[in-house]
């Protein structure tokens, strides 16, 4: 009996760690390179073993991360700087008030970001976190999509935990990790659980300078995604379709996205756009499912929804 209560008192005070941030709500955003699947077949098909090809591949992996981090970063300097200056009432709060660190890693081609939403001691605004994530991806996709690099992502809030120092899992990861395999052509999809946290965040009395800012936050980030009723299956006529789904997207066209990345927004569009127009040309006629994805992606290049 002495044993079992001993035991049971070892269980109880892990329990303070566990409110301290290790696990929690989180939000989480998964990002993908497309096109390694059908390389690595390539790869497997290989009757001597492929050296080059895979030092072409890890060239090619390491290249994006490295530019991935370098636009992402960047981005993420550029936000600090401009979110002092919205709202103007707010700038000396702002610069007090703070949400937690955005952290990352890498697995193989996939790239994972993430941030705590529990509030702490000096640590009040998490929405600061979602915003900081989701601008310096929105400025990635652009940047990477002008330079011939698709990626897809899915961005999700939700229960999750800390382990081996900043990797992560639960709920969250997996459902960020579904939303990018239900995004189909490249772009970021936002999780109805994240749309909805922005949506409670944005309807906050700004009754305390942590509301106000978690408020003022929520509407900027919620001023990034774009909403749209579309089928399943995108490559599939519509006769074919079951049904429609909502989804909402980062919108690369938003004003204060083109405020981030400044004078070169539109050049980075239109290099975009060309892009996705060589991948059609390039499917179209034997991979039409594929050119079908880059149809779409063409679109909400436009500005079509």
């Amino acid at each position: 009996m002495v044993e079992q209560a001993n035991h049971k008192d070892t269980k109880a005070n892990a329990l303070p760690e566990v409110e301290r941030g290790f696990a929690g709500y989180f939000v989480v955003a998964f990002v993908d390179l497309l096109g390694t699947e059908t390389k690595n077949a390539e790869i497997k098909s290989q009757p001597e073993f492929p050296i080059e090809m895979l030092e072409r591949e890890v060239a090619k992996v390491k290249a994006f991360q490295r530019d991935f981090y370098a636009v992402f970063n960047g981005a993420a300097q550029t936000e600090k700087e401009l979110k002092l200056l919205r709202p103007e009432n707010m700038k000396a709060a702002l610069e007090k008030l703070q949400g937690n660190d955005v952290n990352s890693y890498a697995f193989s081609d996939s790239l994972i970001f993430h941030a705590s939403l529990n509030t702490q001691q000096d640590r009040l605004v998490p929405v600061s976190s979602c915003f900081s994530i989701l601008t310096a991806l929105v400025c990635a996709q652009l940047w990477s999509l002008a330079r011939g690099v698709p990626f897809r992502g899915g961005l999700e809030v939700g229960r999750a935990a800390l382990f081996n120092g900043n990797q992560i899992l639960g709920p969250a990861l997996s459902d960020a990790v579904r939303l990018e395999k239900q995004a189909q052509f490249p772009r970021i999809l936002i999780g109805k659980e994240f749309h909805k946290y922005l949506q409670l965040n944005s309807q906050l009395l700004p009754d305390t300078p942590e509301s106000g800012a978690n408020r003022a936050f929520a509407e900027i980030c919620i001023g990034h995604i774009c909403e749209s009723d579309e089928p399943c299956q995108l490559h599939q006529p519509n006769e074919a379709n079951e049904g429609q789904t909502r989804v909402f997207s980062l919108d690369v066209h938003s004003d204060f996205v083109a405020e981030l990345i400044g004078e070169q927004h539109q050049a980075l569009l239109n290099k975009a756009r060309s892009f996705a127009e060589r991948e059609i040309k390039r499917f179209s006629g034997h991979e039409e499912k594929l050119a079908c994805r880059y149809h779409h992606l063409l679109n909400y290049l436009r500005g079509k929804r």
